[in-house]
């Protein structure tokens, strides 16, 4: 059950990571719709603390992302 709970995580924070790397290049191709896709990146980055948090409840470490790991630090 652990494994496929850690397994279930990291595909989520994968499908997040790829879909913050696709709003990056949306912005870059198509500035105009700035403000959407800065909208949209605040989303995906509200998902991806959400689920971290999740994932913390059940004792799983799926990131070990810097910058999430020093907001919790304070």
């Amino acid at each position: 059950m652990c494994n496929e709970l850690t397994a279930f995580f990291v595909t989520i924070m994968n499908d997040l990571d790829d879909r913050e790397k696709m709003y990056e290049k949306h912005l870059l191709r198509k500035p105009e719709h700035e403000e959407k896709t800065r909208i949209q990146l605040a989303l995906v980055e509200n998902i991806k603390e959400l689920t971290l948090n999740r994932a913390r409840q059940y004792g799983i470490t799926v990131s070990d992302d810097r910058k999430y790991f020093e907001q919790y630090q304070q």
